[in-house]
């Protein structure tokens, strides 16, 4: 048999890429080309050259149909494989688009979490100078306890030398001092409440830190009087007391007469139920 042409060398190669069915259908269209050729050598010693030149018209339909078919299986195959590439890309874009999805998810997480941890510094932050000035403050208070300590200790340092005097005294000046004592302990149970115009503010300011030097609770109010049902002519001092504050009233009648208030003013006393304290002294 003649040797294959390069023409069918080159269909060979192109062969081996298809399948083992496709293979078989080749060798057997290799065959009737064989077969051709003896045909065409045969024709060429037996026949005339009008033979020849049908069989090489026959020969020339056939390698036509061989093209078609080898070109067909070609074309099927490169349609297949760019389908198959098609798909791929598509699956790598589908891919693609859910990972910059997950992407944008990841790093919004991670904004909100950026965020938090800011919050949460700046919180802390704040609670760091909130303890810093609480430590100042505290060492502010630290400060004010020792000063206080140390005029506690003053002042008891300077009773201990006055109560050191009052012992080097006679025993008259002892006795008077523990009696002033026992007065304004006495006295420190009574409450005494001072009402005045504002025209005698002066004169209630001066008898309510008498009444307090003596041990009395008292402090002195600036009204008008509008309240009272019954009208006082200026220059009047009425005192008014309760049952209890009967102990204490001649005491205080003596106080106002020291002063010289009892020949300035005229002084007027009554017992009657009082909201507040235990001897209410009203001045117009």
């Amino acid at each position: 048999m003649d040797k294959l042409s390069p023409d069918t060398k080159s269909k060979n190669t192109v062969n081996t890429e298809l399948t083992r069915e496709e293979v078989e259908q080749l060798h057997q269209i290799k065959l009737l080309e064989e077969i051709k050729r003896e045909l065409i050598v045969w024709a060429k010693r037996q026949v005339w050259l009008f033979l020849i030149v049908i069989s090489i018209l026959v020969a020339f339909g056939i390698h036509q149909t061989i093209d078609i078919l080898v070109d067909r299986k070609i074309k099927q195959n490169i349609a297949e494989k760019e389908a198959i590439i098609t798909h791929s890309l598509d699956i790598m874009h589908d891919a693609t688009v859910e990972g910059t999805v997950e992407a944008k998810r990841i790093k919004a997480t991670l904004f909100s979490l950026e965020e938090m941890r800011s919050s949460a510094q700046e919180s802390l932050d704040l609670l760091k100078i909130e303890a810093n000035q609480l430590q100042k403050d505290f060492a502010n208070i630290n400060a004010n306890i020792n000063s206080l300590r140390e005029g506690l200790k003053k002042n008891t340092e300077n009773l201990q030398i006055q109560i050191g005097g009052i012992a080097s005294k006679t025993s008259v000046d002892i006795s008077s001092s523990k009696q002033k004592i026992l007065n304004f302990e006495a006295n420190s149970e009574y409450t005494v409440l001072v009402f005045y115009t504002l025209s005698q503010k002066v004169i209630a300011n001066d008898l309510k830190e008498s009444l307090l030097s003596e041990g009395y609770r008292s402090s002195s109010t600036a009204t008008d009087f509008s309240e009272l049902s019954k009208v006082y002519s200026s220059g009047t001092i009425s005192i008014n007391y309760t049952n209890r504050g009967t102990n204490v009233v001649e005491k205080i009648e003596e106080m106002l007469t020291k002063k010289g208030l009892s020949g300035s003013f005229k002084i007027q006393k009554s017992i009657t139920p009082l909201r507040r304290g235990d001897v209410q002294i009203l001045i117009f």
